[in-house]
């Protein structure tokens, strides 16, 4: 037998190995997503953002800010530094 047929044959081993690998992940991977789809209750609110518009009251309309109006504005802090002279 020539020497050429061993290492065919391992080389085919190799991608038979590869493309085995290769398809379970897939395979798994698809499979947890489905799972995620069916189980997770996040799937479905980040792909479709018009239906947390449609949760609002009708006669109101939507307010811009979250930040309720008897909370007050953000105001940057800046120290200030005190030179005290000892007397």
């Amino acid at each position: 037998a020539p020497k050429g047929a061993g290492i065919l044959f391992i080389l085919t081993k190799i991608f038979t190995m590869f493309f085995r690998f290769l398809s379970l992940t897939i395979l798994a991977w698809l499979i947890f997503r489905w799972l995620d789809r069916f189980f997770g209750g996040r799937g479905g609110a980040n792909r479709n953002p018009s239906a947390q518009k449609k949760k609002e009251p009708k006669g109101k309309a939507p307010s811009s800010s979250k930040v309720p109006k008897d909370v007050g504005e953000y105001v940057d802090y800046v120290e200030v530094k005190e030179n005290k002279k000892e007397q």
